[in-house]
């Protein structure tokens, strides 16, 4: 397996179920994204990710409409979390919100993970297997899904090639 991708807000990060979380982004404080609970079961997602093995990258957007200052210290505080929450392998970008996610990736291949539509449509037209999911445990489904056909794909391999 390639890249996972994957996107916070919404998607690991219950960002928006953090009590007035806008509240919070509309003073530029960075409360919510520091403290926001996992979207699901955690362990289950590093527990999958190890056993795939693969390079894992979180692409998320800064706020809205933020100021240059707010929005280091949004990716200061989304590193922390992702550090904390995933481990320190993990690579991190936090970008412009709207910037397509896309300009961030390793090319085609790999496998992306959103709540937001237009960026699975983003990720699929440049050949990158994308799901739109609502939290963690959407994810482990689909990588479990995944590593199991590849894993199929690579025995059938196998007994073509002992033929």
């Amino acid at each position: 397996m390639q890249t996972i991708y994957l996107d916070m807000d919404g998607t690991i990060a219950d960002l928006y179920g953090y009590k007035n979380w806008l509240k919070y982004i509309e003073r530029e404080d960075t409360t919510p994204y520091r403290e926001c609970s996992p979207l699901g079961d955690i362990d289950k997602l590093r527990a999958v990710l190890a056993a795939i093995g693969a390079h894992v990258k979180v692409i998320s957007w800064a706020a809205k409409d933020d100021t240059m200052r707010y929005r280091r210290n949004v990716g200061s505080a989304k590193r922390r979390w992702v550090k904390n929450y995933l481990g320190k392998d993990v690579e991190v970008s936090v970008i412009q919100h709207g910037t397509p996610k896309t300009c961030y990736t390793n090319g085609t291949g790999g496998v992306a993970f959103d709540d937001d539509p237009d960026v699975i449509e983003d990720y699929k037209s440049h050949g990158i297997e994308a799901y739109q999911v609502s939290g963690i445990d959407d994810i482990v489904d689909i990588l479990n899904d995944v590593a199991k056909t590849e894993l199929e794909d690579a025995r059938a391999r196998e007994e073509r090639r002992k033929r």
